[in-house]
């Protein structure tokens, strides 16, 4: 008997779809939505940019910002005239482009100005702030007589016959050519400038008059009063504790100082007077 042998068809292998992948719809917004910000900020960038450039233009030819008023406050010994001089801000000047550092150089050049604020005002007006500083002692130096201050500059020269509140200070060593604006890096000046303010502090200071603070030796300052009949050595420091020695012995001898040569106060526990 044949055998039927049965042939098996082979399956065609099956095909897959091909999936084509389409963008969200929140893929798609947020593109949209980027490119929307990126074309916001390029309209707001050029328009920054249109109205600074015609603000400004406006500026710089605008009438309105030229200086009309300039004030200065603080000046006492200073005249204002000379300060405005000095400054050399006029009314054709932009109150927008000063050059406020440059203005503050010049004032501050001046020897009675210890600092200076510029201050724009606008639309049209400048103030000039200062700070002056006080004379605090007469320097004769050279056959000249200046004021300087607690910091050692020299304010201005003066007569030196005028009368003056001030201390003198004399003997001053190497100090060389004196000028209004200097400032003296003296240990001697400094030395007799602390002297003074320790002894300007006490009680017995009130009672006299000081003639002269001699410098000649910064380890040696000589004090002559009027009301006193000799002069007065202090020593290299501590200046607050022999003022008030100097100061006891006024109170002890109740200003009758019998002494014709020296009252010394440069020890520590006495005072050495002869």
């Amino acid at each position: 008997m044949a055998r039927t042998q049965k042939k098996t068809a082979k399956k065609a292998p099956s095909k897959r779809p091909v999936v084509r992948t389409r963008a969200r719809p929140k893929e798609r917004r947020n593109f949209s939505y980027f490119f929307l910000c990126l074309f916001v900020v390029a309209v707001l960038v050029g328009g920054a940019a249109y109205g600074g450039y015609h603000f400004n233009r406006y500026v710089r030819e605008s009438e309105r910002f030229l200086v009309k008023h300039v004030r200065v406050e603080g000046a006492n010994v200073l005249r204002e005239e000379g300060v405005l001089a000095v400054a050399a801000v006029t009314s054709t000047d932009n109150v927008w482009l000063l050059d406020v550092p440059r203005i503050e150089e010049r004032i501050a050049a001046i020897p009675y100005v210890r600092c200076c604020r510029v201050l724009r005002i606008y639309p049209d007006t400048v103030v000039i702030r200062l700070t002056e500083r006080v004379a605090y002692a007469v320097l004769h130096a050279n056959n000249h007589c200046y004021e300087v201050d607690d910091e050692g500059v020299v304010l201005r020269e003066v007569n030196a016959l005028a009368p003056t509140s001030l201390p003198m200070i004399t003997n001053v060593p190497e100090l060389g050519v004196v000028s209004s604006g200097q400032h003296l890096d003296s240990e001697a000046l400094k030395r007799a400038m602390a002297v003074w303010r320790m002894f300007s502090a006490t009680p017995m200071a009130e009672s006299v008059t000081l003639s002269e603070l001699s410098a000649g030796d910064k380890n040696e300052i000589v004090m002559f009063l009027d009301e006193v009949p000799c002069k007065i050595l202090w020593g290299r420091y501590d200046f607050g504790k022999q003022a008030g020695k100097l100061n006891v012995l006024w109170d002890t001898l109740q200003g009758e100082i019998p002494y014709r040569s020296y009252i010394d106060l440069r020890f520590d526990g006495d005072i050495v007077c002869k």
